[in-house]
Order: structure tokens, then sequence, then C-alpha cells
């Protein structure tokens, strides 16, 4: 694209040429003019994510930290990568009222299962979160984490069963998932 307008759909005796008009507006019969002070509904255009190394983030401010959920799959390695790369980590949690609001956005906004920042490769059943936070805040899923065979090093959180509430479990750091970054500031690529 070279930035000219070589498309137009204008409506019979539009765009008016009386100067007072400075606005395009989308209707259903084509486009109309109007004064830019008028009140309308409006429809913004942003880059796409597509083809950016990076994924983009729409995050949600949650008490004092903001955290962004992203769908593309990736392993804990690389998702830790990609939250640090935005200026974050993967996502800790610290309180039931704190996972309360991430559960309702991760409700509105995403996946079931998605990958948190809680970790005990370091040491077997000896949890940390990736952003080196205290560890005080535990919603295991009942007989979790159970420590499965081979690498069970990486947590999520899952839906459980019809209620909409959410619990942690276990998983391998190689699988991948959608997950969830936290920040201390609003990340500079989030889309508003």
């Amino acid at each position: 694209m070279d930035g000219t307008d070589n498309f137009a759909d204008w409506k019979n005796s539009y765009p008016k040429g009386n100067g007072d008009d400075n606005a395009a507006l989308i209707s259903s019969h084509g486009w109309t003019s109007a004064k830019i002070s008028k009140k309308n509904r409006f429809i913004c255009e942003a880059d796409s994510c597509e083809g950016n190394e990076e994924p983009c983030v729409n995050a949600e401010e949650i008490g004092d930290r903001f955290f962004g959920l992203i769908r593309e799959k990736r392993s804990f390695d690389a998702a830790e990568g990609a939250c640090q790369a935005l200026g974050g980590h993967l996502a800790s949690i610290h309180s039931k009222s704190e996972e309360n609001a991430i559960n309702k956005y991760i409700k509105e906004n995403g996946p079931t299962d998605v990958l948190i920042g809680g970790t005990d490769r370091a040491s077997e059943g000896n949890w940390q979160w990736s952003d080196g936070t205290a560890f005080d805040y535990e919603n295991w899923k009942s007989g979790e984490p159970n420590h499965q065979p081979g690498d069970g090093d990486a947590m999520m959180t899952v839906k459980s069963g019809g209620s909409g509430n959410r619990v942690w479990r276990d998983r391998s750091t190689d699988a991948p998932a959608a997950f969830l970054c936290v920040f201390d500031t609003c990340p500079p690529s989030t889309l508003i």
C-alpha cells in the first residue's frame, strides 16, 4: 500500500463539500460525512501480531500488577522467555482473591488450561515461582502435584468440573500450552 486512497464507497451526495464535515462514517448504505465534534462509535486500526516474534498481549490490571494471557501454545521455557521479552515472567499467584480475579480474566479471554510460573525443577517437590516471589499460596487439585513419571516440573491452572473454579496441576515443561504472564507495569506492547 502506498498510502493513496484508491477506494471510495460514498453514499449519494456525500461527502458534503460545505467544509463543516471533516469525519467519515460507515453506514449500511455507504460512507457519509459528519462534523468531527459529533459523538460516534469508532474503529481503531492496530498492527497485527502476525509475523511478530513475540506475542501481542491484552493485559488486565489485577491488584498492583498486570496479567496478560497469551493463547499461543509454548513450552514452559519458551513461555517464560516470551514473558521476559515483554518485560515480565510467567504468572505467580499469591492469594485466593488474586486467583479469583485471574480466573475471571481467563474465563472471559482464554482457553481452559493455562501455564503459570510455578516450577519444582530445581528441587522435586519444592515449588517456586519463576519471578522469584515467595511461594505463599497454593491451590492444588486433589492428588496434585503427583510428580508424574518423567518431567512434571511445570504448573498450570485448569478448570475444575462444571463450577468454573480453577485448580493447579503439575505438567511436563515440554508440553505446549497457552500461558499467563505477569508484569509490574503495563507492558509496552499491550493493545488497548
